[in-house]
């Protein structure tokens, strides 16, 4: 699995240990192929904003929070890591009519606890999710600054703007952009189905 993060070279990555993380984006990346495993899955990519790190503006002004992301082969088989971190964050887990077709894009706007790890690659540090868990009830629930949702079954083009473009070209290596783009490509049969969950004590 590649875990991925905001890695601008100017911002320390954020620190070690457990923050509020709101999810503010879900983003297919499409059917993207791993030389490492010699074959093509379905990836996205969730975004969160720590509500713990604000940002500013140059002129010192209030502009939002720190963001930090996580890619996913997009499966909740059992050992899959998405399966495992959404199982987490929900605090109980799927039955089995969510399993036959839970949406991800429920995840947008809901708390989390977001456990971040540094890691140094090539003289290089990234702040790293992982783990993701439930907020706490003794936390309060912030809401989101915003909310982005890109997702390919309902339209490949345009990639929407604020997307970053280190993102985007990873969008633009899938089989379904390379299709759209009059590439040759097989991408996967989407699953759309959605069942609703009805504990108010599930985030999603």
């Amino acid at each position: 699995m590649s875990l991925t993060a905001n890695q601008g070279s100017s911002i320390e990555p954020v620190e070690n240990g457990n923050h509020h993380g709101v999810c503010v984006a879900v983003i297919d990346l499409g059917t993207q192929y791993s030389e490492l495993f010699n074959k093509s899955q379905p990836k996205v990519m969730l975004t969160w904003e720590l509500v713990d790190f604000p940002m500013v503006d140059e002129n010192g002004k209030p502009n939002g929070f720190r963001l930090i992301s996580k890619e996913y082969t997009s499966s909740l088989h059992e050992k899959a890591n998405l399966y495992g971190d959404l199982v987490s964050w929900r605090g109980v887990d799927f039955t089995a009519e969510e399993l036959a077709g839970f949406n991800i894009k429920k995840v947008l706007g809901a708390n989390c606890l977001v456990n971040v790890v540094r890691v140094t690659k090539n003289s290089k540090t990234y702040a790293n999710v992982t783990a993701v868990a439930k907020l706490p009830k003794a936390m309060t629930p912030k809401v989101a600054t915003y909310q982005m949702l890109y997702d390919m079954d309902e339209d490949v083009m345009p990639i929407p703007e604020g997307i970053a473009d280190w993102i985007k070209d990873k969008i633009k290596a899938s089989q379904e952009y390379i299709a759209e783009m009059g590439g040759q490509a097989n991408p996967p049969d989407p699953s759309d189905g959605q069942v609703p969950v009805n504990d108010d004590d599930i985030p999603f």
